[in-house]
């Protein structure tokens, strides 16, 4: 059951969604590139950095209400499990006579569908599983009355400490008022960042130090995008959420291999595969990425990292960058050049041990790595190929087993 002073500062309101063509989003980079500062910037697939708290906010403001459905919440509600001591039911997420949900849901539904919540960006080709709700300042020092006098409890009105009360206030424009929504007539640019912004109330992540009207219950922290009001009432109210990731996005390196996902979608690289054309090299440069987290990855200095193509000008899209038949891994491992198809490797010597380190005699520990790879017992990599594809016909099998043996018996 709400405060009544909160249900009279409620209002149900939304702002009409804007789609941003691809000049735009483009357009933005190019501002950050050269420098610019607007306080929110888009970054593609539905995300917007905002530059001054360094996180980035979901465009949609209401993604709950399109995200959710009957199955996904009992999924939720079987998966979280005990929330700061609170067992979780699917009526914590409001839903119509139709079954269709409106997004507005209790802060324990609030918190495990953040936690839960995989978000699949478009625009670089990667999910986030990340996300949080906003934090508040708990208690806020620049909170204070509607007529402008400080606050000693952290909640009232002009409170910016907070995520959500400094966008509201220092990014989209609010204005303090009980009367009328200012971002419903508001005219400043960086509400075109987002869609389905809700007039009303917004969770925090936040327990509330004091609860007004509602003296020693369990309460939380809450923040109106109608009237700019932070305040604090029971968990169990209803609101809408607002999810965010730590830092810029446009940095990540998903799959760790030295390039954002932003550059590797800009190259036609897979974001989530450090070795996108699976010729042992990595798509940026070496030094970055372990050597055993590159299932065929080389190591040709041995400092424990693999090679990246960057390291020797390769084409991270092309297994074999000379088209001469010849992996780029396997010419660098055979000191041939990936770059000129008239340089070829040496054919395979059968040097396959010790595993990953051939010591360059061909003996019977040769013979039995190479049965093992046959046997399916073993998973050879760019230098086993390198050693034990004695016909150089991309595969480690029978015929080249017969022809190590026969090396080893001589």
């Amino acid at each position: 059951m709400q405060a009544p002073r909160l249900a009279t500062l409620r209002r149900q309101a939304q702002l009409p969604s804007t789609g941003l063509p691809a000049s735009v989003l483009f357009a933005a980079f190019v501002l950050v590139a050269d420098g610019a500062h607007a306080a929110l910037q888009a970054r593609g697939g539905g995300l917007v950095y905002d530059t001054e708290l360094n996180v980035t906010w979901l465009a949609d403001a209401n993604f709950a209400a399109s995200e959710l459905t009957a199955a996904r919440v009992s999924e939720i509600v079987a998966t979280a499990g005990p929330i700061a001591g609170h067992a979780l039911s699917a009526a914590e997420f409001l839903h119509d006579d139709s079954g269709a949900f409106n997004g507005r849901m209790t802060w324990w539904a609030a918190m495990a569908w953040t936690e839960q919540l995989v978000y699949y960006n478009s625009a670089y080709g990667v999910s986030y599983s990340d996300w949080r709700l906003p934090r508040s300042a708990g208690p806020d020092p620049t909170c204070k009355t509607l007529a402008g006098a400080a606050r000693t409890d952290g909640l009232g009105f002009s409170c910016t400490g907070g995520e959500l009360g400094h966008l509201f206030y220092s990014e989209l424009g609010g204005t303090a008022a009980l009367s009328w929504g200012s971002l419903a007539t508001g005219t400043d640019p960086d509400l075109q960042q987002f869609s389905n912004l809700r007039l009303d109330f917004y969770h925090y992540a936040d327990a509330a130090v004091a609860c007004p009207n509602m003296p020693g219950a369990d309460c939380g922290v809450y923040f109106s995008l109608y009237s700019g009001i932070q305040w604090a009432t029971g968990k169990a109210q209803f609101n809408y959420v607002l999810p965010v990731l730590d830092g810029d996005v446009a940095l990540r390196d998903t799959d760790g291999d030295g390039l954002t996902d932003p550059a590797e979608a800009a190259t036609g690289t897979n974001p989530n595969l450090a070795d996108t054309d699976h010729d042992g090299l990595v798509d940026g440069a070496g030094g970055v990425v372990p050597i055993g987290s590159v299932s065929a990855g080389i190591d040709s200095n041995q400092d424990g990292f693999a090679d990246g193509e960057q390291d020797f000008g390769t084409d991270p899209r092309k297994t074999d960058s000379d088209a001469d038949g010849s992996p780029d891994g396997i010419e660098i491992l055979h000191g041939s050049n990936p770059l000129d198809r008239y340089s070829l490797p040496a054919p395979a010597d059968g040097d396959l041990a010790p595993y990953g380190y051939p010591d360059g005699n061909i003996d019977a520990a040769d013979v039995l790595i190479a049965m093992r790879i046959v046997a399916g017992q073993l998973m050879p990599r760019v230098p086993q190929y390198a050693h034990g594809d004695m016909n150089m016909d991309g595969m480690i099998d029978l015929s080249d087993l017969a022809v190590i043996l026969r090396q080893a018996l001589e």
